[in-house]
Formats: structure tokens, sequence, C-alpha cells
């Protein structure tokens, strides 16, 4: 009789096994969309930073091409621009205050201010000297302005 009540207990066992429901569904609900909107935002949005920085560091249209000089009548403009030393630079690089120091260590520039606007736009505004008499040693002409300093002749003197 034991024997019997053995069997009829492994009869009535049942068990279960626990196994993962997977659903392939492709089409997602409406409130899953929802619920990714941020995400799918914050993608987008640093995506197009990264697209927007990498532009200005590599596009044309931030590299300066020739500075814009204003107030220069003796000195050429070429000598300015080598002097500031921005050609081929990219906009973001370019420091006004390196520049303005460039140009004042010019003897023939009283003062000098550098202005950097985007895209590619860097303005130099020179005021230069008055040179006020030739100044000739040693078989070489100077020029020289009202506080002494002497400067390279270039043509006459102006009025």
């Amino acid at each position: 009789m034991a024997r019997r009540r053995a069997c009829a207990w492994w009869r009535r066992a049942t068990f279960d096994i626990a196994a993962p429901r997977i659903e392939l569904n492709p089409w997602r609900t409406a409130r899953d969309w929802r619920a990714s909107r941020p995400k799918f935002l914050a993608g987008f949005l640093l995506a197009a930073l990264a697209t927007l920085l990498w532009a200005s560091f590599n596009l044309d249209a931030f590299f300066v091409s020739q500075p814009t000089i204003i107030g220069a009548k003796i000195v050429p403009h070429d000598e300015i621009a080598q002097a500031a030393g921005v050609n081929g630079w990219n906009i973001f690089f370019v420091n006004p205050r390196q520049v303005e120091s460039a140009v004042r260590a010019l003897p023939e520039f009283q003062d000098a201010q550098v202005y950097v606007t985007l895209p590619s736009t860097v303005e130099i505004y020179t005021v230069e000297r008055t040179p006020r008499f030739v100044w000739e040693v040693a078989g070489k002409n100077f020029w020289v302005d009202q506080e002494g300093i002497a400067m390279r002749p270039r043509g006459m003197v102006p009025n």
C-alpha cells in the first residue's frame, strides 16, 4: 500500500518550466515612441553639434584669407598683413592682442586695433606716425617723427 501512495503522489505532481516569453513585434506602440523621444532628440542634437563643431574648424569659410587694413597710407598692406601673420589661420585661433602687438612692433605705427568677426574677417585699424624730417646717417636716410622715432623712408615725406 505504501507503494501505491508514492506512485499516486508522482502522478499528481506538476512542474512549471520558467521560460521567457518572447514576442517578436516589429511595430512599436505609441507609448514606446513617446518614451524614447527624449533619447532620440538628444542623439540628434549631439550629432548636429558634432557636425557644427567639425565644420567650424574645417570649412574654408572660417579661414582668414587676407586681413582688412584701414588707416595705412605709407606702409604697404602686404607688409602689414605679413607682420600680422593671420593669413591662412582659422578665425577661432586668431588672437587680436597678439596681432595688435605684432603690428605695433613696426616703427611706422603709433597705434593699432584689431577686430575679429565671423566668419573670417580680421580688421586692422592703424594710426601711422607722421614723419617730420629726414635724418641722414652714414649715407642712409631715416624718417623721424615728432617723438624722435626713426622709420625706414618710403618715398617722399608726406605733407
